[in-house]
Parts: structure tokens; sequence; C-alpha cells
């Protein structure tokens, strides 16, 4: 018979086998699932009680103008993400929805823009020599035992995006630079550092939180951020440098609820909703989300005539090639005049056959606008869009395509400017579940006016 000591050697053996077989086991099939929440909902750090609903408008239709000519600069450019100077990619962010997770270790909850047009995640740090105010605590990297600072010619390094000339010794730490349109920047050192995410799923069992050590990221040292107050970007790409590349999921996905007042959801990995017929994802450098497939707009039915085939048509690096791109940093949906003037006037057609005539908006915001009492009628008709690879089109129901705004007004929610790029923006996907297949490079959306809350 062996002797206690020795059974209680092999006990130890076992449990400690058995910790990293568990181990093992749920990292095989581990998700995790994100709240998204509205910066006006008063639950927000963010929530501004004295911006007006106008304010908000008008800040988002500026925001969606800039990132659709940025994203139009990228493409006939040919700028590269891994360049060695600030990348003039995109202008401001879109700050309706902010994503929780959580820092360092011990974990600090911080916020962050989602953002599929970004492929870094970068947030303010303590010790910044230039900062802007945030109204929650900066992240202060000496408070964490899982800090660690990226040198230049590391994997890492070479891994993030948006990195800076090294000048070519291994004891420099690795440098990252953004600069926006519209003046913003966000320069710094490229980290790694442990996150922590909620409301964790595995195949095998349920935990409340999720720590993925070594996550590539900005620890901004030097920031001007504008136009808003939120610590960061979470970068959402199909690039090896974004949250998502670095996680290694095979899918995504989120949701979003008309109502301001109710969170919505990001859900990774097998989480993740991927229901609805699907539609390609073009492949490009940048790994962001354009349609491959795009066959048209179409107004109660009928196809929208006179857009030119080129405007959905997306070419990597073709000047004057266009495109339609799903962006979570823009708020509204963007389409150059080719296309938009055509989709104003099929829409006012409908709504004249029907004795309904257009008002104006007095604000300057949107161009097509009608009496409020019409909004919810039988009077207003499907908008959608057409793809050759799917069975089914993409409807933007009222709650979606429109917007109610000052003096008993509904707009459409879009806007015309001229870029070569098209964006569907946060609003159009409003009462959508969207669902990212990175794998199979799919996109699939399933209306969904009750989108999932996050508990």
């Amino acid at each position: 018979m062996a002797s206690i000591p020795a059974m209680m050697m092999l006990s130890v053996i076992l449990i400690i086998i058995s910790y990293f077989s568990f181990s093992f086991a749920i990292s095989k099939d581990i998700s995790f699932i994100a709240p998204l929440i509205h910066r006006s909902s008063p639950e927000s750090p963010f929530y501004d009680p004295n911006a007006t609903p106008l304010d908000i408008v008008k800040a988002s239709i500026r925001t969606s103008s800039a990132r659709a000519i940025a994203f139009s600069n990228l493409n006939s450019n040919n700028i590269h993400i891994n360049s060695d100077s600030p990348v003039p990619r995109l202008d401001l962010i879109n700050e309706d929805y902010v994503i929780k997770y959580g820092i360092g270790s011990p974990p600090m909850d911080t916020y962050g823009v989602p953002d599929t047009g970004s492929s870094l995640t970068w947030l303010q740090c303590k010790g910044c020599v230039e900062c802007y105010i945030q109204p929650i605590p900066l992240f202060d990297p000496t408070q964490s035992s899982t800090y660690n600072t990226v040198m230049c010619g590391s994997d890492e390094c070479n891994k993030a995006a948006y990195t800076r000339l090294c000048n070519g010794t291994s004891q420099e730490k690795c440098p990252y630079g953004i600069k926006y349109v519209d003046g913003s920047y966000s320069y710094g050192d490229i980290a790694t550092e442990t996150f922590t995410f909620p409301q964790v799923t595995t195949s095998d069992i349920s935990l409340d939180y999720y720590n993925h050590s070594k996550i590539i990221f900005g620890c901004g040292l030097k920031d001007n951020f504008m136009t808003t107050d939120i610590p960061g970007i979470v970068g959402l790409t199909n690039h090896r440098s974004s949250l998502v590349g670095q996680l290694g999921f095979s899918s995504f996905s989120y949701c979003l609820s008309a109502n301001a007042s109710f969170h919505g959801q990001m859900r990774f990995g097998s989480a993740a909703i991927i229901s609805g017929s699907p539609t390609k994802i073009a492949p490009n450098q940048a790994g962001n989300y354009y349609f491959q497939n795009v066959e048209g707009l179409y107004v109660d039915g009928e196809k929208v005539e006179g857009i030119p085939d080129w405007v959905f048509k997306f070419v990597e690096s073709s000047p004057g090639a266009g495109g339609l791109l799903i962006d979570t940093g823009s708020a509204v949906s963007v389409f150059p005049p080719v296309a938009f003037d055509p989709l104003i006037e099929k829409l006012k057609k409908y709504m004249q056959s029907r004795g309904i005539e257009p008002m104006l908006d007095e604000t300057g915001t949107f161009k097509l606008c009608y009496d409020i009492k019409y909004l919810h009628t039988e009077a207003l008709p499907a908008i959608e869009i057409w793809f050759t690879d799917k069975s089914e089109s993409l409807i933007l129901s009222d709650a979606n395509a429109w917007k109610i705004m000052p003096k008993g007004l509904f707009c459409l929610a879009m806007i015309g400017i001229i870029t070569n790029i098209s964006i569907l923006g946060m609003h159009q996907m409003r009462d959508l579940n969207v669902g990212i297949d990175l794998k199979l490079s799919q996109v699939s959306f399933s209306y969904n006016p009750q989108c999932p809350q996050y508990q």
C-alpha cells in the first residue's frame, strides 16, 4: 500500500493534470458576449444631458461624411495600414455606441468605440504627455502586473497596425501613430496586456468573465480626440492586429435595438449569432467588410435605375472604384450622388403617387423629409439592398431607414456626398442581427426588433 505522503503527492499531480486538461478543454470552444451601450443612455459614463437630439444627429452626419471620404482616399491611394507614418485613413468616429471591457491585472473597466474600420485597439494611458479629458480614470500601466512594452523588431511590433519607423535597435520601444483627417491623433507605445471580457460561455461551463493575455494594443501617450471623451477605439477589422484577428475567433455578431435605452450585444466566437441568408465579403488587405456582390438598390420591389455599375463594385487599390462597406464607426449610411440622387427621386415619386409631398428640413440635416403623421403607415415603401449571391435582400425597416426629427418631421437617415465609397452605417443596422463569418468571408443579416439584451 502506498504511503500517505505518496498518496497526497499523487492527488496533487492528478489535480494539476485535471486543471490543465480543463483549461485546454474550455479554451477550444470559448466565447464571450460584451455589452454595447448607447452613449445617450444615462447608464453610459459618457452621457451628456446637455446634448440635444439635433446636436447628436448633426455630429453623426459629420462623422459619416468624413469617414466615407477617408475610406475612398485609402482605397484610391493604396495606403497600407502597416505604414511607417501616421495613416490619415479615417476621420471622426461614430460615438453612438461603446463597448465595455476590462484591461490589466487586476482589471479596470474601460470603454472603446467598436470600429469595424480600425485595425488597432488603443486607449489613453496614464503618464501621457498630452491628453484629452475623459470622464473615467486613465489606464495606469504601472498598476498592472501583466503590462509589457513591445520592443522594435519583435513579432508583436511587426504584427501591429499603424506602427511607425523604428531606428533599428531592439532596445527601442515599438511606436505607433494614427493621425485622423479632422486633426485628431493618437501616438504612443505598442504593448501587450490582459483583456477581460464578461459573460463567457464554453461548450462545458459558463464563467463570469474571460481573461485573454498578451493582447497587442496601443498605449496612447500623446492624444487629441477632438470630438469625443471616450478612452479609445476597439479595432474589429479582419486584420491580424485587430481584436478579432488576435482572438482568433472565426465569427462575431452584433445586434442593436432602435431603442437607445436598451443595451445591445457583441458576441464573439461560438456565441456569435449567424443567421439569415449570407452574402460574400470582398477580400482586401485592410480587412474591411466590403460587400462583394451588391446588385443594386430597390424601392417597393423596383430597382433604382441610373446608378452606374462601378458604385457598388469594390476593386482594391483602384482609383475611381466603388464599394459598399459595413462600418460600425459611421452613424448613418452614405452614398455618392450618382446613387443617392436616383434613390431620392425614386422615393419621392413613390410618395407622390400616394398624394404625399416632401417637407423641408429647416435644420439642413437631411435631404428628404415628410410629415411625421405618415411614419409607420402603409404609405412608406420598402428600401432594399439586393445581392447577386443571396436569396434574400437586406430590407431596411421604417425604424432603421428613417429618423424622427424636430418640428414634426421624419427624414431618410442617409446622406449623399462626393465620394467613391458607399457606407452602410449603424442607424441602418438597428433592429438587425449582423453576423460576420470570418472563415467563410460572409456576412448575414436577420431582422430582430428585440435584440437580445445584455444582462
